[in-house]
């Protein structure tokens, strides 16, 4: 994940995101949740700037399965 549209606030392993975290991107979209690899991988809560959250996997970066989305 590039940190250069956002900024992330947790454990880093070598030079990558690894663990429990937090990612804000500039644009507004916040995750709080797994990283592995300096990707989003595990549990996590993403939510959008205009109050969509949706809680689910992620792998690789990618969603992979939805538990609960909520619209704002």
């Amino acid at each position: 994940m590039n940190t250069e549209t956002g900024i992330y606030e947790g454990p880093i392993e070598g030079d990558c995101m690894s663990g429990k975290g937090q990612f804000n991107w500039y644009d507004g979209k916040k995750y709080v949740g797994e990283f592995s690899q300096g990707n989003l991988d595990g549990q996590g809560k993403m939510e959008y700037p205009g109050g969509q959250l949706v809680l689910g996997n992620w792998k690789n970066g990618e969603n992979i399965g939805i538990d609960k989305i909520t619209r704002a």
